[in-house]
């Protein structure tokens, strides 16, 4: 078995892909000591798309620095929940489409879209808005009465 995690040179990809166009099973390739077959799924969807170049690694960020994130409209996310509920395609090719890294993303909306929560753009964590500033002694007093009621 293979350890999680390994990483295959660009090389090996499209050679991995190459064997999947040419005819071969995922499974086949799976087992011949390829990636697993969803991946490999992925790479293959990736390579007819974008070539060669939808393979290449994307730069991994330093850990200090902040990393973009991509942020989709509303609408958009509720277009593509409609496409995918309408039936005929997948996560996956959703992705493809639309240009999303990963099919999870996809998932979340129709989930969240299902359980019949707004499909809102997130902007990060927003800082309280509540709250105000108390001195030594007001906490003091706090303390004292949630005790004093019996409160945790």
């Amino acid at each position: 078995m293979r350890r999680k995690g390994i990483r295959y040179s660009l090389e090996d990809k499209i050679e991995f892909v190459n064997r999947v166009l040419s005819g071969q099973s995922l499974m086949d390739v799976q087992r011949s000591g390829g990636p697993r077959k969803e991946a490999l799924s992925q790479w293959v969807q990736k390579y007819k798309q974008w070539g060669a170049a939808g393979l290449v690694p994307k730069e991994r960020a330093p850990r200090r620095q902040q990393r973009k994130r991509t942020t989709y409209s509303s609408e958009l996310k509720f277009q593509i929940v409609q496409e995918y509920l309408a039936g005929g395609t997948s996560y996956y090719k959703l992705c493809a489409k639309y240009d999303i890294s990963n099919p999870a993303v996809v998932y979340q909306w129709v989930s969240l879209y299902n359980s019949g929560q707004l499909l809102q753009t997130t902007r990060g964590n927003a800082p309280m808005t509540k709250g105000r500033k108390t001195t030594y002694v007001e906490r003091i007093e706090i303390a004292q009465w949630t005790i004093a009621h019996d409160m945790d």
